[in-house]
């Protein structure tokens, strides 16, 4: 079933059936349909715009937290990622936010990224104040990186993600794990000497 506070088709294809139901009423008996009835299909049609624009969903959260710490990444903005990342945060190379963020900066002193497309982002499951996620990227990088003197400018590669639900109500990076470059099995200590 459709959400209706992350996309507005559902209540979108009511209105469009509320609009037939009003159209046929009135062509059947004219005079007993007032003219305001035609209010009804565009006050739901506008609520299911309303509805998603206004109430962000945590699914939609959390694709929000996903997306700009991907967009920091490609700028290699260490300050806007810090915010984005829990407190408690560990991964199987990193054991902290610290280290992970200790990591960042010294590897984004230089040029890393030139371009990262992301192919596919999205969640894979979301409960109990945890999102699962997954992103297939195509990174371009630098040809001044250590990386694209040692494994090629150009790569493709699996992240997974845990992303947690804090008191404040943010979604934030908890887990991070590499999971495959160029179709093969990779982890972090194994790509942790090339990055």
């Amino acid at each position: 079933m459709w959400n209706m506070y992350e996309q507005p088709w559902l209540l979108v294809i009511i209105a469009l059936g509320l609009f037939l139901i009003v159209g046929t009423l009135r062509s059947v008996n004219p005079d007993k349909v007032k003219s305001w009835t035609w209010a009804v299909p565009i006050l739901v049609f506008a609520a299911g715009f309303a509805l998603d624009t206004g109430v962000k969903t945590d699914r939609e959260k959390v694709m929000i937290t996903l997306n700009s710490l991907l967009n920091s990444a490609q700028i290699q903005d260490v300050q806007s990622i810090a915010p984005l990342v829990a407190g408690d945060y560990a991964d199987s190379y990193h054991r902290s936010k610290a280290r992970l963020i200790g990591h960042m900066k010294s590897r984004f002193s230089k040029p890393v990224f030139e371009k990262i497309k992301k192919l596919s982002l999205y969640i894979d499951s979301l409960e109990s104040g945890k999102a699962k996620a997954a992103l297939n990227t195509t990174v371009l990088f630098h040809p001044d990186s250590t990386v694209a003197q040692i494994v090629g400018r150009r790569l493709i590669g699996r992240l997974e993600f845990e992303v947690s639900l804090q008191g404040d109500g943010q979604w934030l990076l908890s887990k991070m794990e590499l999971i495959e470059v160029n179709k093969q099995p990779v982890n972090w200590r194994q790509a942790s000497g090339q990055f």
